[in-house]
């Protein structure tokens, strides 16, 4: 019994880490597909450089072509074998030339970065555009090989074809299922860390600030996980069973952050023995009910432990200290249940539509015009110019290895939007890089000899490679770093000369990017994230007006899809306050401040969810209440956002929304007007955490 426990833990651990088992596919792709293309190529007598770039072709691939449809990715990768064959011409006729391959490769890598700002076909088609040349250079074909290159392109692009829509396919009620189990292994997840901390007394006042952001980033990766869902739910399900589930997903997030809030402010110091122990049994009931697989087991609210939970909430003396977590605990699991119902299509329940359902069409550009030095220009000029530094930097250290600097440089500066990103992500890649080596060294040493075990091994890194490249860049160089140490080992070039040199040339290119990033239309990781912040808080504005158009009866606007896109850019947001709150920032007033601004946007955006599935059409429409709180609510993040940009900001400055509900109210009424409230309380709490100045007379 003990090894079938853990072998489930280690299970769920999986479903958690990687919901949709998404990266896994992928990873399968890319390992099925290289023992294709490579078999294919031997078989057809390929020689081994010719089968690695076929190879590389194939795999890279298979994690950059993200086209939404079949049909695109697809023409994505048919795209790559007619631009991948350009490619391998003019890098095997430039190396012929002296310095005409490193012209050749600043204006590829220029393009490569560039073609980011078309977006998934645009990133997919640079990238493999860059990484072909490179490997052209790397192994130093001459013009005759072309044809053979350009047959082995082919192979490898149609062995990834073949695993991609043919072997493992995308599955989209498969995939959702999986989703869901991820996303219930996450919440199980934070349900026990919250056991474990009440166990251990490490609530409350007693919490320590990692104990608090360790908990913190469990409910963020449970939000992460829902918008997975409802990229899912896009494909294959009717509207009206997509608005419903994910408001019921939505019901489930909010259930739980407020059993987390519950958790963080209850004092373990203030709890008798008895109700700590009740409590922590509760909890236990309901991880164990969650852990359940919906689709294999009955529904929890088909159980005994779900009756005694609900009664545990109505049962209990509401002055207790122990009352707002035992409610919470039961709010979470009536919530877990009404979704079980809904996904099981055993809810009658339907969401209203007297008005015809819409949503909005995306906000106009606001600015007015749009410079042509735009992130991607400016990404592609910093790189040019890395790229320039990087080979004369590399030609320094060795004169036939440089192409390695510059590859650094390309890495480095995918996916990075000012000098804070760019340095933790190159900090990562040479780490990476390091551990890298000694792996490599030890794997070769291992497979000495022996082709069919270095071929194996390879496939091993690829399918690792693949499997972090969206997760960690430390981890990718490093399976990167031990796969070349093998290709060498393959190729009979090893040694740790070798090695030891690919470190160095790394480090050329980290700092060549990171020289480029300071000089050439520098971005600081403070306007960053200033910019970001300004963009949720237009969302904030966005979804108040939306708000107040389907509460009052003037449109019937999906309001969750509103939240959803608060959500999503409180996300891009996570990623710009990395380099602030990373621990490598000496500065702690600054680390400290930029976990403030996200905890803060974070409750906005909490109180913009819990809103989202109260509002009902025309729930206020005539009640000047609504008007007041929302054009307060408003007003405030106008005056912000004048603020952030440098504008002139509205008379008055910010003003409290001053509006109460009443013991008459219905309690979906009181408690939207709550939720516009509390709103209002966190706008203003961002205020203060910007440096935002508020009207004298403003008392919170």
């Amino acid at each position: 019994m003990g090894m079938a426990r853990r072998w489930t833990t280690l299970q769920d651990r999986l479903v958690a880490s990687d919901p949709g088992l998404t990266r896994l596919r992928l990873a399968g792709i890319a390992v099925g597909n290289l023992a294709l293309t490579v078999g294919t190529l031997l078989a057809l007598g390929a020689p081994l450089p010719t089968v690695i770039v076929g190879s590389m072709a194939g795999v890279q691939s298979t994690f950059l072509v993200r086209d939404a449809t079949k049909a695109g990715q697809a023409l994505t990768l048919a795209l790559i074998v007619v631009i991948g064959s350009a490619t391998v011409t003019v890098a095997t006729v430039a190396s012929r030339y002296p310095l005409l391959p490193e012209a050749v490769f600043l204006v590829v890598i220029f393009l490569a970065v560039f073609a980011q700002r078309f977006g998934p076909r645009g990133t997919a088609l640079g990238a493999v555009v860059f990484f072909l040349f490179f490997f052209s250079i790397f192994l130093r074909f001459t013009p005759a090989q072309v044809p053979a290159l350009i047959g082995a392109i082919a192979v490898g692009l149609t062995g990834n074809a073949l695993m991609r829509f043919v072997v493992l396919p995308r599955r989209p009620e498969a995939e959702l299922l999986r989703v869901r189990r991820g996303f219930r292994a996450r919440l199980a997840g934070l349900v026990a860390a919250i056991t474990d901390s009440l166990e251990t007394h490490v609530l409350g006042e007693r919490a320590t600030p990692r104990r608090r952001r360790q908990l913190r980033r469990l409910i963020t990766r449970l939000h992460e996980c829902a918008l997975m869902i409802e990229e899912v739910l896009s494909e294959d399900i009717d509207l009206e069973t997509q608005v419903m589930l994910q408001r019921r997903v939505v019901e489930v997030e909010l259930a739980a952050e407020r059993l987390l809030r519950a958790a963080t402010r209850t004092d373990t110091a203030e709890l008798t023995e008895r109700d700590r122990a009740g409590l922590v049994a509760r909890l236990r009931r309901l991880h164990a009910l969650i852990e359940r697989d919906p689709a294999e087991l009955p529904l929890i609210s088909r159980t005994d432990e779900f009756s005694e939970m609900l009664g545990d909430s109505s049962d209990t003396d509401r002055s207790a200290t122990s009352w707002p977590l035992r409610q919470a605990i039961a709010q979470l699991a009536l919530a877990d249940a009404r979704a079980q119902r809904l996904v099981q299509r055993q809810l009658a329940e339907r969401p209203v539509t007297e008005l015809p359902l819409s949503t909005p069409d995306d906000e106009a550009d606001t600015s007015g015009k749009k410079s042509f030095l735009d992130e991607k220009t400016r990404q592609a000029l910093q790189a040019f110019v890395a790229g320039g530094l990087a080979i004369v930097g590399g030609e320094l250290v060795s004169p036939q290895r440089w192409y390695w600097a510059v590859i650094t440089v390309f890495v480095v500066f995918v996916g990075t939007s000012s000098r804070g990103t760019m340095f933790v992500k190159g900090f990562r890649r040479l780490a990476g890089t390091i551990w890298g080596i000694l792996g490599g060294l030890g794997a070769a040493s291992l497979v000495s000899g022996s082709q069919p075990a270095a071929v194996v091994l390879i496939g091993i890194c690829v399918f690792c490679f693949v499997y972090v490249a969206r997760v960690s860049q430390g981890l990718m160089a490093f399976f990167m770093t031990t796969m070349l140490g093998l290709l060498y080992s393959l190729l009979g070039t090893f040694s740790v000369d070798v090695l030891v040199l690919r470190l160095g040339e790394t480090v050329v290119g980290v700092a060549a990017g990171m020289l480029a990033a300071l000089v050439i239309v520098p971005i600081r990781t403070r306007q960053a994230l200033s910019d970001q912040v300004v963009a949720v808080l237009e969302a904030v504005r966005n979804f108040v007006r939306h708000a107040q158009d389907l509460l009052s009866g003037v449109e019937n606007v999906n309001l969750i899809e509103q939240a959803r896109t608060l959500d999503r850019e409180i996300g891009t947001l996570r990623s710009q306050v990395e380099p602030v709150t990373h621990p490598f920032n000496p500065y702690r007033g600054q680390r400290e401040h930029g976990w403030y601004v996200q905890a803060a946007l974070d409750t906005c955006a909490f109180y913009a969810r819990d809103l989202a599935v109260r509002a009902e059409p025309a729930m206020l429409s005539g009640d000047d209440r609504l008007v007041r709180a929302a054009g307060a609510v408003a007003g405030n993040l106008d005056v912000m956002l004048a603020g952030l940009r440098d504008e002139q900001a509205p008379a008055g400055g910010m003003r409290p929304a001053d509006v109460l509900s009443t013991p008459d109210d219905r309690p979906a009424i009181r408690a939207a007007l709550d939720d516009l409230t509390r709103l209002d309380s966190s706008v203003f709490s961002v205020a203060r955490a910007l440096g935002v100045p508020e009207s004298a007379d403003t008392e919170r």
